[in-house]
């Protein structure tokens, strides 16, 4: 009991986990249909930011100092460089 009471006051922490809670009602009641799509744009989304990120990454070797204002102002991890 206990311990259960410890997992749901961490998760009031996670910001994460709080956001998707909240948007979990409504993904209940979409239909199949919708769930597919909301989790293939979702998919989408990651993938496309991963990208954007390796790529960033990669340009940085060739012009470091006029992308880390472009990353910053993105919001793109360029912590390894």
């Amino acid at each position: 009991m206990e311990e259960r009471l410890m997992k749901i006051s961490q998760a009031d922490d996670d910001k994460d986990y709080v956001f998707l809670m909240s948007v979990l009602t409504s993904i209940k009641i979409m239909d199949d249909l919708q769930r597919l799509e909301l989790r293939v744009e979702y998919l989408s989304s990651v993938t496309s930011r991963i990208q954007i990120e390796k790529i960033f990454c990669c340009l940085l070797i060739v012009f470091p100092q006029h992308l880390k204002v472009c990353a910053f102002q993105l919001h793109i991890r360029v912590s390894k460089f």
